[in-house]
């Protein structure tokens, strides 16, 4: 469900949307 902030997540990005921008990797 949640990873570290400067891994790529594949959950609910809009989540970590917060406090971290989604990356494609």
């Amino acid at each position: 469900g949640f990873v570290l902030k400067s891994q790529p997540y594949g959950s609910n990005p809009t989540k970590y949307r917060r406090t971290n921008k989604p990356r494609k990797t």
